[in-house]
């Protein structure tokens, strides 16, 4: 895609909260960390890099459809994306994806 189309595709891309069906990893030690049984910040840490290691072959398919992935999300197992309505169909039928939802702007 040249500069211009790229430009175009993003003014046209609208802000969408993905949801994955599963997830490699459990929340088991963040409610040991809530209780005070383990350190917060290590495990905050450890959940954040769980996290990108998991949704890294969903983050590379979103960009290879020349989305953008713009948060990603451990606790509620999701990402936040803007893509074009084409890229979110392509999104949608992704094996992982349990339900894609458009942002409401307030």
């Amino acid at each position: 895609q040249s500069p211009v189309d790229r430009a175009a595709t993003q003014a046209a891309a609208e802000s969408y909260s993905i949801l994955f069906r599963s997830r490699s990893f459990d929340l088991s030690n963040y409610r040991r960390a809530v209780r005070g049984e383990l350190d917060a910040d290590l495990v905050l840490a450890e959940l954040e890099s769980l996290m990108k290691s998991d949704q890294a072959e969903f983050v590379r398919f979103v960009r290879g459809l020349g989305a953008h992935v713009d948060h990603q999300w451990w606790l509620i197992n999701g990402c936040g994306v803007r893509a074009t309505t084409d890229q979110i169909a392509a999104i949608r039928r992704h094996p992982r994806v349990l339900d894609v939802q458009e942002d409401i702007p307030f």
